[in-house]
């Protein structure tokens, strides 16, 4: 999917179009296939609402900022930067939901987001240390991204059962 997105970035579509376009598509039919199964409900509280536009919203962001990376760097680089959305969910839930996490669970965060910086550290250190913005909006990405996860979990708590949550 990254692929496709980044040829299409560089044909010169919007990365604003790459990213809601299939939604044009998959929202009708998820829709669709709720109505049929007669599982579409909708959230009753309002809150959810809120808390569901802003993962929307900041999730957007996240896939231009993602798409731009994958543009203006290499390929490689944005996937493996790109995995570590894990760990900024896995911080920002402690910090804004007060999740906490167990020794072990740091442990493996650290020793994941190591195996990302040895797994892409370059070959040759020459030019290791320029400025490349495609690494910038990846990592811009991968944090925004984090904070989408949060609101995400904020809207799981103000619905009333799992078929209101995705009906939303």
């Amino acid at each position: 999917w990254n692929t496709f997105r980044k040829q299409l970035a560089e044909e010169g579509v919007n990365p604003i179009t790459i990213t809601h376009a299939p939604n044009l598509i998959g929202h009708p039919i998820g829709i669709l296939l709720l109505l049929l199964s007669g599982t579409f409900l909708l959230p009753i509280d309002p809150k959810f609402y809120f808390f569901w536009f802003g993962l929307i919203f900041i999730a957007a962001i996240s896939s231009v900022f993602m798409i731009l990376g994958l543009v203006h760097t290499k390929f490689f680089s944005t996937q493996i930067i790109g995995s570590l959305g894990f760990l900024s969910s896995s911080l920002f839930a402690v910090h804004f939901l007060g999740e906490s996490l167990s020794s072990i669970q740091i442990f493996c965060l650290v020793l994941a987001t190591l195996g990302v910086i040895f797994f892409s550290w370059p070959k040759n250190l020459r030019g290791f240390l320029a400025f490349d913005k495609g690494i910038i909006f990846t990592i811009i990405a991968v944090i925004v991204g984090g904070i989408s996860s949060v609101f995400h979990k904020l809207a799981t708590f103000h619905v009333q059962n799992y078929s209101a949550l995705v009906t939303g």
